[in-house]
């Protein structure tokens, strides 16, 4: 289930997501970038992953994760639950160092004994509604002062960016920021650790996933795909599988997704 923040905690979360995997077998699950940090509550079951240069296995119960530059496989075995807090693209930058791949934080070594207390009691909180309740004055005292600290360019481009659907180029990102390219491509890749072009990109590719989910069943994969900004449908699945790791055929027929970009394969 995905649900919005409150309206004072609109600049700082873009969604919670509630998501659970059940069954007692090995789930293998894909996660695909979206342009969001986030923050991950493990109340049940345990997350493992490969290939990662921090986290060779385990992960922690809970962890800060920045910037997702390709797809992540990880493995659960048995019943999963998990509390995701997507965060707004600037959020992590203090704790993150976006110039290297070190992508993932326990949340414990940010925050100490606070995260683990969350962490309890979002597993003794049954209702969703009241694990936001436990959720939004933890992240106002941990991380909203954060805010005073991000350059303005920043969230008004990424408004920006997502208003225009993704459908801009660098050059008219830049003009609408008033910044040399050079200076914002700086500030926008030191503060969200992605490139203005790389954050497009994304937001194009997932409103390609919005607008398939509304489009009838005989519309052709192509003609939605021009209208979402690809030239082609061979370019459509070329930045797809990029992304994804998976043909947009492939992605359609997976049935268990529990996130539009976290997928039960």
């Amino acid at each position: 289930m995905q649900l919005l923040p409150s309206a004072s905690l609109k600049s700082l979360v873009k969604h919670y997501l509630f998501l659970e995997a059940k069954g007692n077998y090995l789930h293998h699950l894909r996660l695909f970038p979206d342009g969001n940090p986030g923050i991950v509550l493990c109340e049940e079951g345990k997350l493992f992953i490969n290939n990662h240069p921090t986290y060779q296995h385990d992960l922690p119960a809970s962890f800060l994760y920045g910037k997702v530059e390709k797809f992540e496989d990880l493995i659960c075995h048995g019943s999963l639950k998990l509390t995701i807090i997507v965060l707004q693209p600037y959020v992590t930058y203090r704790f993150l160092d976006n110039s290297l791949d070190k992508t993932i934080l326990d949340l414990t070594d940010i925050l100490g004994n606070t995260a683990s207390d969350l962490l309890s009691t979002m597993k003794a909180t049954a209702g969703i509604y009241e694990k936001i309740e436990v959720l939004e004055p933890f992240l106002m005292k941990s991380f909203f002062d954060i805010l005073y600290a991000i350059p303005p360019v920043v969230p008004a481009t990424i408004s920006h960016v997502i208003k225009k659907r993704g459908l801009l180029s660098v050059d008219e990102m830049v003009k609408f920021s008033g910044y040399e390219k050079r200076q914002l491509e700086r500030i926008f890749n030191h503060t969200t650790g992605m490139t203005p072009k790389r954050f497009a990109n994304l937001i194009k590719l997932h409103f390609f996933l919005s607008d398939i989910r509304k489009t009838s069943t005989k519309t052709k994969l192509s003609q939605v795909a021009y209208g979402a900004g690809y030239y082609d449908q061979s370019h459509l699945i070329r930045e797809f599988k990029k992304i994804t790791g998976l043909t947009p055929s492939s992605y359609f027929k997976t049935r268990n997704k529990l996130a539009v970009n976290f997928l039960q394969l």
